[in-house]
């Protein structure tokens, strides 16, 4: 494979991230915007609990200011307080003015409750229209990684096709893998790879092209760096792919596959194989 066709393979894969990149980045402006939402809802709800209490106030005062009153007007019938009626006609006033300030509470109270209930009904529409954006933004990234995947195949084998068995040099192609050759200090500890998955993937490597169902494009590449293996003393991977394990935690050339190394990386840690 030329160098340019390298370059490009790597440029494909970028892609992948990029895709990554840009649902972690929407998933986060998202987040920022349901966030501001949630504030004015809540700024809203705190206006709407001050008015109720400044009309309760309101109330109480204009129950009291009519409790006096009537004893005002009681004492001024009966003449026993001779300037009931001047306090008559102060707290009459004084009632007139309180029940103004509560009408300006109440229609206050009013709007704010009207804005509430318009902003909860928008909030609720807002809110179903963001998670089937969500979920075509999650199953479209997805299905694009997997296409990707195909994509970056598919490319690779544009270079691939042409080329046409090797001599395998100083490696065999059933080269033996054996097991019980290591020994428990060589192995790693739980999570990591030891010298049984090295030595077990680099067996998978030299038999690929000897696997019917290898694709074609990486046979050539893993033939193309048996011829090599002498300058370097190790056979890279095919741009773009990984050795995985069908069953993970068993460290054993036959149950090693070829995979997609961006999906690969995409599965996350707990998953990565």
């Amino acid at each position: 494979m030329s160098s340019v066709s390298l370059k490009t393979v790597r440029s494909l894969v970028n892609i992948g991230s990029a895709l990554r990149t840009f649902k972690k980045s929407t998933i986060e402006e998202l987040a920022a915007v349901d966030h501001h939402l949630a504030e004015t809802l809540n700024w809203v709800d705190q206006r709407v609990r001050h008015w109720q209490k400044e009309e309760q106030l309101k109330q109480r005062q204009i129950d009291n200011l009519r409790t006096e009153l009537r004893g005002l007007q009681a004492r001024a019938t009966a003449r026993t307080d001779r300037l009931a009626r001047t306090k008559v006609a102060e707290q009459t006033r004084v009632l007139e003015d309180v029940l103004r300030q509560q009408r300006v509470v109440s229609e206050k109270l009013r709007k704010a409750v009207l804005w509430k209930e318009r902003l909860m009904r928008a909030k609720v529409e807002f809110d179903k229209e963001e998670n089937r954006f969500k979920n075509t933004l999650l199953n479209h990234t997805h299905k694009a990684q997997s296409r990707l995947g195909i994509l970056i195949s598919k490319y690779q084998a544009i270079y691939h096709y042409r080329l046409s068995p090797h001599s395998t040099g100083s490696l065999e192609t059933g080269a033996e893998f054996d097991r019980q050759a290591l020994n428990p200090s060589t192995l790693a500890s739980e999570g990591q790879h030891g010298a049984l998955f090295q030595r077990a993937k680099q067996a998978f490597k030299l038999r690929t092209p000897d696997d019917s169902n290898a694709p074609s494009y990486i046979k050539g590449w893993i033939l193309q760096e048996k011829n090599s293996f002498a300058k370097r003393g190790y056979i890279r991977n095919p741009p773009g792919f990984q050795v995985g394990h069908r069953v993970k935690g068993i460290d054993d050339p036959a149950r090693f596959a070829w995979e997609n190394a961006d999906m690969n990386e995409y599965r996350g840690g707990k998953f990565r194989r």
